[in-house]
């Protein structure tokens, strides 16, 4: 479909009327998965999801959809228990402000309400280096000991990659997003500690 969301949404009408495809396997973006589940709900195709969904998607609870990946809730949840686990007290959560991140957060949020933790600080980016700086400023003056990240817009390993040239030891929690070959590349060296 060349990344193009109206081939996609065509693509998947064709796919759901051919007898000779038993199933549909996507690692696709988020917005072509909640509009393409009714189809293949429709036309009774098992649809898998592999890489991700809005928390809207799996909520409506299709039956031929079967979700082989960590929702952005569960994510979040995952993340709020390592800190927890690991006893942290004092968060800041950097994410790229979409449906998403925004679901991922709520997760996290919601595990770490009966805790100790306490969320201090929400960022939407850092993006520059100066918005690293103001942040960073911020964390400092707040006693933030840990940062989770959940940010589609930018190499979320930069972020890590800031924080160790500042000489600070403020514990990374990233997402599935971090785990990637460009992150590792671009900023291994700084990634030692860091949780995903």
């Amino acid at each position: 479909d060349d990344a193009d969301y109206n081939k996609g949404i065509a693509c998947a009408k064709e796919i759901a009327t051919d007898e000779n495809i038993a199933a549909v396997l996507v690692k696709q973006e988020l917005d072509y998965i909640d509009a393409t589940a009714e189809i293949f709900e429709e036309a009774y195709k098992p649809f898998v999801l592999t890489n991700g969904c809005y928390e809207h998607t799996i909520n409506q609870e299709h039956k031929y959809m079967l979700v082989d990946c960590i929702n952005a809730k569960s994510a979040g949840v995952i993340m709020g228990d390592w800190v927890i686990d690991h006893g942290y007290s004092r968060v800041a959560f950097c994410h790229s402000d979409t449906e998403y991140e925004e679901d991922e957060l709520k997760g996290f949020h919601t595990q770490i309400a009966n805790s100790s933790v306490r969320l201090v600080d929400t960022v939407v980016g850092p993006y520059t280096q100066e918005e690293f700086d103001v942040a960073y400023s911020r964390w400092d003056m707040l006693g933030v000991d840990v940062v989770c990240i959940s940010n589609y817009d930018i190499l979320n390993s930069d972020i890590v990659r800031m924080l160790r040239k500042k000489g600070s030891d403020i514990c990374v929690v990233g997402d599935y997003v971090m785990d990637t070959d460009e992150d590792i590349s671009a900023n291994g060296e700084y990634l030692d500690g860091t949780a995903i």
